[in-house]
């Protein structure tokens, strides 16, 4: 691990007023890294801001712009502290011993919080566009991409997510940031941008074609985008844009909007997709001893109303139903299951599909092999699992397990016990404001925990967190107060922290698990539902 060289530097001295003073200090680093075409290269950052720019030349080479601010600093010890703040933020890297692996990082320990300091680094890289990016940040203003062919990954807490005229696989994923896709060209892979108090805006030349989903949980999808077609569905549209084949482009909000903006178009000109596809025909409920309907394979079910108990099986369908006012066994070997409103009982199962679920009143177990799962409000709590996809929980009411074996899980207000767990994804719980204590278990095998708790919630606090840098120290942050973290190194080259305590002296038990991510715990009233 080299830190980067300073080449130059520049002091920016006091500001405002007599009553208030502040000190800054600049500094300019610059380091150029080997890289292959077909390399790697993955930049983290706390703090600050990340340009990248695909070029067509081999290596990488990094600018980075550190400022640290102070207000009212001790003028007789300005350069002990000056000095100690550029000791203890460090800009780091390394590259492999093949060539094929480059890592760009800042690393910021927990100690320099609360201290009155402000810290901020802004890359600025050029790197190889045919090469693969990874950017993991937690609080960026602004993370930038242009002119990427590679694959590229960019995960952020908060800020703005820009790509342009990047065409390869791509994948961009925000907990409260906004995402703005231009590709300028085509889409050359598949497309997931997925963000969850913000919004995504597409901008897509005239002519291109790929296939569109998009979920917005409590906002809209809208377009300037002339050929589009497909099927609005609840909170979700599934469909095509230009033509009925190509990459897909993945959508997905929370409590943000979905713009699919034609060049030159504004975001202020879009209509809803509900406007503008009319609503698809509901087909009749096939007669299992029909022989057409053995012939055919598939069996779907659409109903507006049932009134009492249902059981329905089908190896190959649909199942859809706007209000069931009894208790529900329903399953699917393939297909998609939205349910309405359910005043009992519910199971669900699919081998093979996404779960779109109202608000159900009695125990809810729902399952499915692959798929995303959507729930309204599980007002008795139960089990939701999938075996790959994201699940989305807007209200629990009573405790509910929720796991997923690949994809984040998130949970807008939780008014009990809650177990969360993904093997890759972010977890995202807020608890209800008017809990005052209750246990939550979250744990994720690659990503971040994020907790939002009342400011009068009393918990004690079990974090741990597993990474790969040995020199990680501000992984875990709690906005009630001061924790003791412990860190030690584990078996296969790993760093654990571990962090305990009491919040508001103490209560019902949480314990948090991140590896390859980190832990917050944050203070955020929400309004009642």
């Amino acid at each position: 691990m080299n830190k980067l060289r300073t080449f130059s530097a520049a002091l920016a001295l006091l500001v405002a007023s007599p009553l208030f003073a502040a000190l800054s200090r600049t500094s300019k680093h610059e380091r150029t890294l080997p890289l292959g075409m077909a390399g790697t290269l993955t930049i983290r950052t706390q703090i600050g801001s990340v340009e990248v720019v695909g070029v067509d030349e081999g290596g990488v080479r990094v600018t980075a712009i550190k400022t640290v601010t102070a207000q009212n600093p001790d003028k007789e010890k300005e350069k002990a502290i000056l000095a100690e703040v550029d000791r203890m933020v460090e800009l780091q890297d390394k590259v492999s011993p093949d060539g094929r692996n480059a890592l760009v990082q800042t690393y910021a320990p927990n100690s320099m919080r609360g201290r009155g300091w402000k810290v901020e680094v802004r890359y600025v890289v050029w790197m190889p566009r045919t090469a693969d990016l990874r950017v993991e940040t937690q609080d960026a203003q602004q993370i930038r991409v242009v002119n990427m062919i590679g694959n590229v990954a960019v995960k952020n807490f908060s800020g703005t997510i820009v790509l342009e005229r990047v065409t390869g696989v791509t994948m961009a994923e925000s907990s409260n940031g906004g995402i703005v896709y231009m590709p300028q060209q085509r889409l050359g892979g598949n497309v997931t941008l997925k963000t969850i108090n913000g919004n995504i805006e597409a901008i897509i030349p005239e002519g291109i074609g790929f296939q569109w989903n998009a979920e917005a949980l409590a906002g809209d999808f809208r377009t300037t985008v002339t050929g589009v077609r497909g099927r609005v569905a609840g909170s979700g549209f599934r469909g095509s844009v230009n033509t009925p084949s190509g990459p897909t482009l993945t959508t997905a909000t929370v409590t943000g909007n979905i713009f699919l903006l034609r060049s030159g178009t504004q975001a202020a000109s879009a209509k809803s997709l509900r406007q503008i596809i009319p609503a698809a025909p509901q087909p009749p409920t096939p007669n299992a001893s029909h022989p057409d309907a053995a012939l055919a394979g598939r069996r779907d079910m659409t109903q507006q109303f049932v009134q009492g108990h249902l059981e329905f099986a089908t190896s190959i369908g649909d199942i859809t139903i706007s209000e069931l006012r009894g208790d529900a066994v329903l399953s699917t070997g393939a297909g998609e299951v939205r349910l309405g409103t359910v005043t009992g009982s519910c199971r669900v199962t699919s081998l093979g599909g996404p779960l779109e679920l109202g608000d159900v009143f009695g125990v809810l177990e729902a399952r499915t092999k692959a798929g995303d799962i959507t729930v309204q409000a599980a007002r008795s709590g139960g089990v939701l699992q999938t075996g790959g996809g994201i699940v989305r929980v807007v209200y629990i009411g009573a405790p509910m397990v929720v796991t997923s074996a690949g994809g984040d899980i998130i949970i807008r207000q939780a008014a009990a016990p809650v177990s969360a767990d993904t093997r890759s994804g972010d977890i995202a719980i807020t608890v209800d404001p008017s809990s005052r204590a209750q246990r939550i278990g979250a744990r994720t095998a690659k990503g971040n925990v994020v907790l939002f708790l009342p400011p009068r919630f009393g918990a004690d606090v079990d974090i741990t967190v597993l990474t790969d840098d040995a020199n990680a120290a501000n992984l875990i942050e709690s906005s009630f107060g001061a924790l003791t973290v412990q860190k030690e190194q584990v078996a296969g080259g790993k760093t654990r922290l571990h962090a305990s305590g009491k919040i508001n002296g103490g209560g019902e038990r949480i314990e948090l698990f991140a590896e390859g991510g980190g832990v917050q715990i944050k203070t955020q009233p929400v309004p009642g539902r």
